[in-house]
C-alpha cells in the first residue's frame, strides 16, 4: 500500500499493546490476550509473519474481536497478501460496522491493489457516513470516479475535499486533471494554478497548463508554462519538445530549434515523428 495509507493508519486507536515479550508471558492463562499481545509485540519488532500467526491464533480464541481482525488485515496488507487482507478487513467491518478505519482501508485495498472500484466506492461512502468531514475519504472517492473516467462525479468529491482542506495541493491538481479530460481547458488551467499556489515546486501542474494553453492555441502562454515546468525538471524531454513546438508556432525559430535539440538529446526517439 502507498505510504499515505500507512501514515494515515497511525491515527488508529491502540487498544491493547505489549511493548516487551516478557510482559506477554503474564497473559498466558488467557489464550486470546496471550496471542493478541504476542502479535502486537511481533508487529512492533517487524516480525510480520510471526505477528500474523499470533493474530490468527487470537481470532481462533475470540472470533468476534474487532482489533484482532483489524491488525491481522494490516499485517496481511504489509506482506502483500492483499486478497487475504481484504477478507480480514471485511470480517472487521462485520464485527464492528461503525468503525471508520476498516471501511477506509478496505476501500483503499479494493481500489489501489485489486482495482475493484465500484466496491471501493461503496466502502469509502460507508467511511464518509461515519466521518463526513474527513478530507481523505472524499479525495479517495474522487480518485475512484476518476479511474472510472466519470470526471464530473470525480470533480464533485475533489471539490468536497478542497473545501475540507483548502490549502491542499492535490485536490486542486486532480480537479484540473478532470477538467482537462473533459475538454474544459480554461477551468483546468484555473485549478492547476490554484494547486501551484500551495505547492509551487511541482512540475506537472505547470506542464499540464502548457498543454491546456496549447490546446487553446495560446502558444505564448503555453511556452511560458513549459518554461516554468523545465525550471523544475530540466531533464524532461516532453516539456522541451512541447516548448520547441510552441515557440515555433510564435515564430521564435532559433529558440524552438534549441528546445527541440535539447529534447532529442535527452531522448533520441523524439527525433521520430510524434503522432
Amino acid at each position: 500500500m502507498a505510504q499515505f495509507a500507512k501514515f494515515h493508519s497511525k491515527q488508529v486507536k491502540e487498544d491493547l499493546f505489549c511493548p516487551r515479550e516478557d510482559d506477554c508471558q503474564a497473559s498466558a492463562d488467557d489464550d486470546f490476550l496471550y496471542w493478541y499481545q504476542h502479535g502486537r509485540w511481533h508487529e512492533q519488532q517487524g516480525n510480520l509473519e510471526e505477528s500474523l500467526t499470533c493474530f490468527k491464533q487470537a481470532i481462533e480464541a475470540k472470533p468476534l474481536d474487532y482489533w484482532a481482525w483489524y491488525h491481522r488485515a494490516s499485517i496481511e496488507d504489509e506482506l502483500g497478501k492483499f486478497e487475504q487482507a481484504v477478507e480480514s478487513y471485511r470480517q472487521a467491518t462485520i464485527v464492528d460496522p461503525q468503525n471508520y478505519w476498516s471501511w477506509y482501508h478496505l476501500g483503499y485495498l479494493l481500489a489501489e491493489e485489486l482495482e475493484l472500484l465500484d466496491e471501493a466506492i461503496n466502502c469509502f461512502e460507508k467511511s464518509s457516513a461515519l466521518r463526513p468531514e474527513d478530507y481523505w475519504v472524499n479525495y479517495r472517492i474522487g480518485d475512484c470516479w476518476r479511474y472510472l473516467k466519470k470526471f464530473a462525479k470525480a470533480i464533485e468529491y475533489y471539490q468536497k475535499a478542497s473545501q475540507l482542506r483548502p490549502q491542499d495541493y492535490w485536490s486542486y491538481y486532480r480537479i484540473g486533471d478532470c477538467h482537462r479530460n473533459l475538454g474544459n481547458y480554461r477551468k483546468a488551467i484555473e485549478s492547476y494554478q490554484k494547486s501551484t499556489k500551495y505547492s509551487s515546486d511541482c512540475f506537472y501542474p505547470y506542464y499540464k497548463q502548457g498543454d491546456c494553453y496549447r490546446y487553446l492555441a495560446d502558444f505564448v502562454s503555453a511556452s511560458k508554462a513549459y518554461k516554468m515546468a523545465i525550471d523544475l525538471d530540466p531533464e524532461d524531454e516532453y516539456a522541451w519538445y512541447n516548448l520547441g513546438c510552441t515557440l515555433a508556432k510564435i515564430g521564435q525559430t532559433e529558440e524552438a530549434s534549441k528546445a527541440l535539440n535539447r529534447a532529442t538529446t535527452i531522448n533520441p526517439l523524439l527525433s521520430q515523428p510524434i503522432t
